[in-house]
């Protein structure tokens, strides 16, 4: 259903067939005129200070027009001339990028046919020399336009500021590559001036843009109407979408991508565009977009060829931003909707590009992908922005908050527009996805929200940051910044968020719980004898032997992730390495309380699978203090592993086999027969696949001590399984790693 927004719009839009306005400028690869100066001689380019000093010492004051009279005043105008009848141009090369700038001046400034460039002056501007506002006045029959070609010198200052209409732009028309020149062309009758000179030479020819004798004149915009109508629609945004896409009519690429280059009525309706949203608060931008679509496709139709069947993936994506000043912005991929288009009909010239079908092999069918590309304006209301932000990438979000960031610190950080700052990264955080959602995707987004944070310098934000991390989690990689942004608030804040962040995420991931408070401690930002309630909170939340226990401030995604699998061996050993250590600096008994808890949970914390090999770590560790909990932790691992070493494992001395087998059947009978039997040392079975095949499967899980091999003679085959030691060369393994983790522990054999 399309929104009274994008109706009211379009309908505006379709009324802006005028391209060009009152100013237009550019840059453009030349080849170096010959350029003689009468009195000079030729000209190099670039213009070298001898040259210019010469130029100046030929030339004369330039006047400027007052009413009917010309006159000298050098606090109005200071600058040197050197009319036409004095200049030579010659290069048929040069006379062809002529006729090119005109072209482009020309379409810059809406005019159509034939336009004619008459050679008016030279002006050599040095240090001090400008030209304060003013208009120029007809110099030639047809003129309408003035035209400023910049060749290349090296300056300072010297701006072109043109103006009409309450609109205002700066020119600035240096160029660093000498092989090009710069341009601008505007309406005669626009107000327009020239800011000092600071350094150097500014060497500019000004030419007469004409109409052929007979020829209409162009005229300047007139005051549009369609900018006072669209800020009214604009302003008047309050229903869906949030955002409007509007594609424009002609192809361009990322290396042309620009507010300056757009063609034709595109660059009307940008233009427009750009004034009404200035004026009502919206944001506008300049990007290309791209729409992908994938599925199956069917044989048949009207002409009996393929067809689209099912769409399976489709994605849609604006990319490649700009602004109207046409800086690129990293905004990165941004969905949207075909609701989001304007006019909504645009979506049918997407479905018109022909798809690709692909025949694959075998019987999966034909697939077929479509790929659409396309450049669009884009804009949306500023009291919209939270709700795009709070859908969109984390990619988007940062770059977009990094984009007002720099706005707010270039405009001096002012009060009045930090709540609005505020406003965007609560919207941020508030769409932030839990860990498993982005981190597939994305880098290190925790570092980089850090380093926004810490220039907006607001606690309150912070702490609503972190607030959500306890809720959404965060990995190890994360810990140096979640600490930094701990210490941007006080103390008692600090350690009660740390608090929440520990208890909310130990369960899921303890090693990163571990790890995090070690690293306080370590780091100094918290005082360690203030980390006392945040590790009593964490030793109150350690994950357990019930089955689905998590803390209570748990989130959802938590408590069903638990319910599938509780924390793996791994995990659990780091928290006991980096946790036991930490807990014995701040107080002693605590180290004892975890242990306790360790004690408790045996299925949780396995002896062997979890304890050893974090006793073995902090053994290990060389700045690991041997006191409390951690050489608690030791004894208790020795003590084991001295009492399972005492007596070495005996070999067997018949050939009865462990037969705890999970199958009753009557060939699993016959195999727990064989297994007790202490005389016999091979069994065979000769039966069908499917018989053999169970067989081997429950041997596999039983972990019997057996060689299975099967015969593949006769019909049905047979499958033979052979006694074997396995049990004792595994039972040998252990006691010997038992052994040298015992001797790592106390240094003795």
């Amino acid at each position: 259903m399309t929104g009274r927004i994008c109706r009211d719009l379009i309908q505006i839009l379709r009324t802006i067939d005028r391209p060009g306005d009152f100013c237009t400028s550019g840059r453009i690869a030349v080849h170096p005129p010959a350029l003689e100066i009468e009195g000079v001689g030729r000209i190099s380019l670039p213009l070298p200070e001898s040259q210019a000093r010469q130029l100046i010492e030929v030339a004369e004051p330039a006047p400027y027009g007052r009413g009917a009279e010309t006159v000298l005043d050098p606090d109005y105008r200071r600058t040197w001339q050197i009319d036409a009848e004095r200049i030579r141009l010659r290069g048929a090369a040069w006379q062809r990028d002529l006729d090119a700038i005109v072209r482009h001046a020309a379409e810059g400034l809406g005019v159509e046919g034939s336009v004619k460039a008459q050679l008016y002056k030279l002006l050599v501007y040095d240090q001090g020399c400008f030209f304060l506002p003013h208009r120029d006045s007809e110099k030639a029959a047809g003129m309408f336009a003035t035209l400023v070609v910049v060749l290349p010198s090296e300056y300072q200052g010297g701006e072109l500021v043109v103006e009409h209409q309450r609109r205002r732009v700066v020119l600035d028309l240096r160029q660093a590559d000498p092989a090009e020149v710069s341009y601008a062309a505007f309406y005669a009758d626009c107000r327009h001036e020239v800011k000092p000179v600071t350094a150097g030479y500014r060497l500019a020819l000004v030419f007469n843009l004409l109409r052929p004798k007979g020829k209409r004149l162009p005229r300047l915009p007139e005051p549009d109407q369609a900018i006072t109508r669209l800020a009214k629609c604009l302003s008047a945004w309050d229903d869906d979408p949030d955002k409007l896409v509007h594609p424009l009519e002609h192809a361009y690429t990322e290396a042309e991508l620009a507010f300056t280059t757009l063609k034709g009525k595109d660059r009307a309706v940008a233009e427009a565009l750009a004034a009404a949203a200035k004026r009502c608060g919206c944001e506008l931008y300049l990007t290309l977009f791209t729409v992908e679509e994938s599925g199956w496709a069917e044989y048949g139709g009207r002409w009996n060829e393929y067809e689209i069947g099912e769409v399976i993936d489709s994605e849609a994506v604006l990319h490649t931003w700009r602004s109207p000043d046409d800086r690129k912005l990293p905004f990165g991929r941004l969905p949207f909707d075909p609701e989001e288009l304007c006019p909504p009909e645009a979506w049918e010239r997407i479905e018109e590009q022909e798809p690709e079908f692909m025949e694959a092999s075998g019987n999966e069918g034909v697939t077929f992908e479509r790929l659409y590309h396309g450049a669009a304006l884009v804009v949306w209301p500023q009291c919209r922005r939270e709700a795009i932000l709070r859908q969109a990438p984390l990619a988007f979000s940062l770059a977009y908050l990094e984009e007002r960031l720099r706005v707010w610190c270039e405009a001096g950080q002012p009060t009045e527009q930090k709540a609005e700052l505020i406003s965007l990264f609560l919207a941020v955080i508030a769409g932030w996805p839990d860990v498993g959602a982005y981190y597939r995707y994305e880098e290190r987004p925790i570092p980089r929200m850090t380093a926004l944070l810490t220039r907006l310098a607001e606690p309150s934000v912070v702490r609503e940051f972190l607030e959500r991390l306890a809720q959404s989690g965060f990995e190890t990689k994360d810990v140096p910044s979640l600490i930094e942004l701990l210490s941007l608030g006080p103390t008692e804040h600090a350690v009660d968020t740390l608090g929440r962040l520990l208890s909310g995420n130990v369960v899921a991931r303890p090693q990163v719980c571990g790890r995090l408070l070690r690293d306080c401690l370590r780091t100094g930002r918290i005082p360690a004898t203030a980390l006392r309630p945040a590790a009593e909170v964490l030793i109150a939340a350690l994950p357990g032997d019930a089955s689905g226990r998590s803390p209570a401030s748990a989130p959802r995604w938590l408590s069903v992730l638990l319910r599938q699998s509780g924390p793996s061996p791994e995990p659990l050993t780091a928290l006991v390495a980096d946790l036991l250590p930490v807990l014995d600096a701040i107080a002693p008994d605590l180290g004892q309380a975890a242990l306790a808890h360790f004690r408790a949970n045996p299925k949780t914390y396995d002896l062997d699978g979890v304890l050893r090999p974090a006793a073995l770590r902090l053994v290990d560790d060389p700045d690991t203090q041997r006191t409390g909990s951690v050489v608690a932790l030791r004894d208790r691992v020795a003590e084991s592993l001295r009492r399972r070493t005492a007596e070495p494992p005996a070999p067997p001395t018949d050939w009865r086999r462990s037969a705890e087998l999970s199958c009753t059947c009557p060939h699993c009978q016959d195999l727990a027969r064989f297994l007790n039997d202490p005389d016999r040392s091979q069994w065979e079975l000769k039966a069908v696949k499917q018989i053999r095949s169970h067989v081997e499967e429950v041997i596999r899980k039983a972990r019997c001590d057996l060689d299975c091999q099967t015969i593949r003679r006769g019909s049905p085959h047979t499958l033979r399984c052979v006694k074997s030691d396995a049990s004792y060369r595994r039972a040998l393994k252990d006691y010997e790693q038992m052994r040298a983790d015992l001797k790592r522990l106390t240094g003795k054999t």
